[in-house]
């Protein structure tokens, strides 16, 4: 890979010892059992990644600010066509009983943007999802750079360009992490992210879906998760204390920024050199999909809400099944699936720590989280999998 460099010298003592103290590098059974491994490589970007992220990462806020004056200007209209009644629709379903579009009657936008990127066999960035409205990562990158300290390359701004970014346009000396029960898994990391804050002078707060009261905090929340389901009257009385103005967060809760369904709007509006080619299936788009299919023969149908893998289908790997998934998409008379262009992808060599402990080499597919903000990227991550589902 010509833009990619692997650098192995990095000393396993810090990683581990860190690992040791999270819970993360334990048994050989936990690891097993959880399905992950360490790596004592560094990734390294050029320069001339550096300057395609930056490109990338203020291109992503464009397209985000233009979608959302979109969305803004749509739902304020009296009189729609076919075509601006359904790109609205796209929105009203994806709220997750957060804020529909124009709710709000400000543009705003979240402070730190998670990009989901896949790079090809020269190192070059495509977008394969703009997850606007997901804080999670924040406590790994945080992990990440406790872990590596005395790192002798130059790093991204991390924590304290996450704090900077939270704090642009808000003034906060406390923070409150609500985390639902669905993301309990999570916690974890929400608590490493938490301690980071706490050095830095914030203090914070975390509370548990099921441990809240009828009291609010009068300091800020982080965001209100759309995943509030156990007590979604709880999440619909933070959403209208939100807009009367009584609750302070530092995400506007706008989930819908977030949907696959989007990512054709933001590829014309500021993305199309990192974004691969990408349409919305549905029935009245059966024509420009036979023409898709035809012109990008190897593709992915990714389900518009969809998380994690799931609802993730490669023409080349699950033929059957995303035929069979294509044809059910075609009749739906609201889209909820899209189909995108697949990024060509090489498998790279890395040195990874097996069940023993033991160094070994062994062949990943990068999958690149970027946390980004209208500057640039403030931090990221790399995950690997031994497959092209990194998609």
């Amino acid at each position: 890979m010509s833009e990619q460099i692997v650098d192995t010298d990095l000393s396993r003592t810090v990683l581990e010892t860190h690992a040791v103290r999270s819970g993360l590098w334990a048994t050989p059974e936990l690891r097993k059992r959880n399905g992950f491994v360490l790596s004592p490589c560094v990734y390294l970007v050029s320069k001339k990644q550096q300057k395609d992220l930056t490109r990338l990462a203020t291109g992503v806020y464009t397209s985000l600010q233009a979608l959302e004056n979109r969305l803004i200007e749509l739902s304020r209209s009296r009189h729609l066509t076919h075509e601006e009644a359904l790109f609205l629709q796209l929105g009203k379903g994806a709220t997750r009983g957060l804020l529909s579009p124009g709710m709000e009657s400000e543009g705003k936008l979240p402070p730190i943007v998670k990009v989901d990127l896949v790079q090809d066999a020269s190192g070059r960035y495509f977008v394969a999802e703009v997850d606007a409205y997901n804080p999670r990562g924040l406590g790994y990158l945080t992990f990440l750079e406790e872990s590596i300290e005395d790192l002798k390359y130059a790093r991204f701004v991390g924590v304290s360009g996450v704090l900077d970014a939270l704090r642009r346009g808000h003034s906060f000396c406390e923070l409150v992490l609500l985390i639902s029960e669905f993301e309990r898994y999570y916690e974890p990391a929400f608590r490493i992210f938490a301690k980071a804050l706490e050095k830095r002078g914030v203090k914070v707060t975390l509370l548990r879906e099921g441990g809240l009261g009828g009291e609010d905090s009068s300091a800020p929340f982080l965001l209100i998760p759309e995943s509030l389901n156990q007590y979604p009257m709880l999440r619909d009385r933070f959403v209208a204390a939100y807009r009367s103005g009584e609750m302070h967060t530092l995400y506007p809760p706008k989930a819908y920024l977030g949907s696959k369904a989007f990512l054709p709007f933001l590829r014309e509006a500021g993305l199309k050199e990192f974004l691969p080619p990408t349409i919305l299936v549905g029935r009245k788009m059966n024509g420009n999909t036979v023409s898709f299919l035809e012109q990008s023969p190897s593709t992915v149908l990714k389900g518009c809400m969809s998380s994690g893998m799931k609802q993730v289908l490669f023409s080349d790997l699950h033929a059957d099944a995303f035929a069979q998934q294509l044809e059910r998409a075609k009749l739906l008379k609201n889209p909820q699936w899209i189909l995108q262009e697949q990024v060509p992808q090489e498998a790279v060599p890395v040195t990874i720590f097996d069940e023993q402990g033991e160094r070994v080499v062994r062949e990943y597919f990068f999958r690149v989280i970027a946390h980004v903000g209208p500057e640039g990227v403030i931090d990221m991550e790399i995950t690997g999998r031994p497959d092209r589902m990194v998609h």
